[in-house]
């Protein structure tokens, strides 16, 4: 009988044991929930694009481009979109979200203190244009008037590289950009920011709160989380666009001077989220030259001295 009961116990034991092993392999079950969860938030994102690019297929398109995705990964995905439609979902969202942006600005009764402005607008074209300042001067404040300041603003930005508080202040202070304009302008950063290293966040009022918690916090705070998370702040995106924006500025006045009024954000968007390097290269096929010829050709200058 003895022997009996141990039989049992053991066999009891053995299957208990099997029992385990058996519910802990699950890894097919957590790989197909994965897959789940991915071509859930694929279908989220994929969903304004597809009905844009493909309204009369468009159920059968989410289900195949969704379930490629959550194989493939987001680079592959990217990839294949802009292989067939010309644009990918970082550009599309942070498309939608600039539109979104300038349709609420539009909406906003313009912000504008004509005497502040006079000042501001004085010093900068003393720097930027002197030689035309009384010209430009009251050209600049009817568009102010007319559109607002940040409008102006913006203006200013696109044909000098420069903001009206860069001369007005001399330097940026990162932490003290809590007026009406620059807190648009950091919340347009954002979405910059997020295209290039998160761009499923721009699918979600997630943007939103995070601009919320640099106004209560500044943005100090912020590039500190940032900092940690994707290696680059959003002061230091900040400076690349400028120093991009600066150069194209500067490149298309002396090649192809339109770009500048009509394509250049969208061209300084692209590059934040590609890269310079790539930049360079699609001006080198179009023009033949590129942000960095002047200076291989003062190098090379040099050599030959």
């Amino acid at each position: 009988q003895s022997t009996l009961l141990a039989a049992i116990k053991t066999r009891g034991a053995t299957g208990s044991k099997n029992k385990t092993t058996k519910r802990d392999k699950d890894p097919k079950k957590d790989k197909k929930q994965q897959e789940a969860e991915k071509v859930k938030e694929l279908v989220s994102l994929l969903t304004p694009l597809l009905k844009e690019v493909e309204p009369d297929r468009f159920d059968k398109a989410i289900k195949i481009i969704s379930n490629y995705g959550a194989r493939h990964g987001m680079d592959k995905l990217n990839s294949k979109l802009r292989e067939k439609y010309g644009t990918d979902l970082n550009s599309f969202h942070s498309k939608v979200q600039g539109t979104k942006q300038r349709k609420a600005k539009n909406n906003k009764k313009p912000h504008f203190d004509a005497d502040k402005t006079r000042l501001k607008l004085a010093q900068f074209l003393s720097k930027h244009d002197p030689s035309r300042m009384d010209l430009l001067l009251e050209e600049f404040m009817r568009i102010g008037e007319d559109s607002g300041y940040e409008s102006l603003n913006n203006y200013l930005y696109q044909t000098y590289g420069e903001h009206l508080e860069a001369v007005s202040q001399n330097t940026v202070v990162m932490s003290e950009l809590h007026s009406i304009e620059l807190s648009q302008d950091i919340e347009q950063m954002l979405n910059s920011f997020y295209a290039k290293y998160d761009p499923m966040i721009l699918a979600t009022d997630q943007v939103r709160k995070i601009f919320d918690y640099a106004k209560r916090n500044g943005v100090e705070a912020l590039d500190i989380n940032l900092k940690k998370k994707y290696n680059e702040s959003l002061t230091e995106f900040m400076d690349r666009e400028l120093a991009i924006r600066k150069e194209l500025v500067a490149f298309y006045k002396k090649f192809d001077e339109s770009k500048i009024h009509t394509q250049l954000e969208n061209i300084i968007s692209w590059t934040m989220i590609n890269g310079r390097d790539a930049l360079n290269m699609n001006l080198r096929k179009k023009y033949k030259q590129d942000l960095d010829s002047d200076s291989r050709t003062a190098m090379a200058d040099i050599v030959k001295f």
